[in-house]
């Protein structure tokens, strides 16, 4: 069944990889790993669904109760956790953090428990520490959460490439922790960074982008950083010349600059966007937003006003709702 289940994972046919697991027993030499693997069929599945826009709540309920039974009692001092009770515990950690509900201090309390007195080279080590680092990221204690990310072993990718993942969409940290959560982005994603050679392509290019977005980020207090950030963009910008994502988030710093030089740039940067973007589409309606936007930082403001005047006629919609608003909050603004 162990085998059968891999086989089914392998196949991303998450339903009938869990429906092997369901049938092994627990007293499994192994039982641990096929927790472990349970717990990324349930993660891998619920994602699946939530990117198809199918509800997920029944879902996440049923793994959640799965891995449950396998907790220790935490009423008893000192809590027995063994390898099983700790692939349990990474797995809840997961599903409640990817879907970030319950208690971040509850998820927080269960791996601190979890970890004490864990051998850096057990199964869950690594996995757990880099759930702590999040949990305690998602509340703001970014302090604590530097401390656990120094847990995680240099050789654990797949934790620090979850981790990343995690931490590129907190916002759930107070304001004040802002540039504390950007450090900690920057320092998970620069052990990444060390390992390229272990990454996939579409790996690289995530820890790349992220380690210049933290950059960018981090550069509000420290201009250093804000050299850093656009040598890495440019870089990113020669070598990924067809990647959307790139040319835009490299244009968005040109415009929050916004120096005379830094805009001129954002111009050519989002004239490149608009070309390589299809008419119509979402990267399409931000550059024609942004090149308006720019036009009237620099004192053009008729220009900027014909832009979304002809982007209107050509898309009376101007791509939806909330464009809409942007784009009439601009012309009552930065184009009066």
């Amino acid at each position: 069944r162990w085998l059968l289940s891999r086989h089914q994972a392998r196949r991303r046919a998450w339903g009938k990889s869990l429906a092997m697991i369901a049938g092994i027993d627990p007293g499994y030499p192994d039982y641990d790993q096929v927790l472990s693997a349970a717990g990324e069929a349930f993660a891998a599945w619920i994602a699946e669904r939530s990117a198809a826009g199918e509800p997920t709540d029944s879902l996440e309920a049923q793994a959640d109760a799965f891995f449950r039974r396998y907790l220790p009692e935490t009423n008893v001092d000192p809590v027995a956790w063994d390898p099983v009770s700790r692939a349990a515990a990474v797995a809840v950690a997961r599903l409640r953090l990817a879907a970030d509900v319950g208690s971040m201090r509850g998820v927080e309390a269960m791996l601190t428990s979890a970890t004490a007195g864990l051998a850096p080279e057990a199964p869950s080590h690594d996995a757990a520490y880099a759930l702590l680092a999040l949990a305690q990221a998602r509340q703001g204690h970014v302090r604590d959460a530097l401390a656990s990310l120094r847990a995680v072993r240099d050789e654990s990718t797949a934790p620090l490439l979850e981790l990343l993942s995690e931490l590129e969409r907190t916002d759930a940290a107070p304001e004040s922790a802002h540039l504390a959560l950007a450090e900690l982005r920057l320092q998970t994603a620069e052990r990444l960074s060390a390992r390229a050679d272990e990454l996939d392509d579409s790996e690289r290019l995530r820890v790349e982008l992220a380690q210049a977005r933290a950059l960018a980020d981090a550069a509000m207090t420290d201009p250093a950083k804000l050299r850093k950030a656009l040598a890495a963009y440019a870089s990113l910008a020669t070598r990924y010349p067809q990647d959307a994502t790139v040319h835009r988030e490299q244009a968005e710093i040109y415009v929050r600059l916004g120096d005379p030089t830094s805009l001129a740039s954002a111009l050519k940067k989002w004239r490149y966007v608009e070309r390589k973007s299809p008419a119509g589409s979402d990267d399409w309606f931000r550059a024609k937003y942004y090149l308006a936007l720019v036009h009237g930082r620099l004192g053009n403001v008729e220009r900027g006003r014909d832009i979304v005047a002809l982007t209107r006629a050509l898309h009376p919609d101007l791509g939806g709702a909330e464009w809409q608003r942007r784009f009439d909050d601009l012309l009552a603004s930065e184009l009066r």
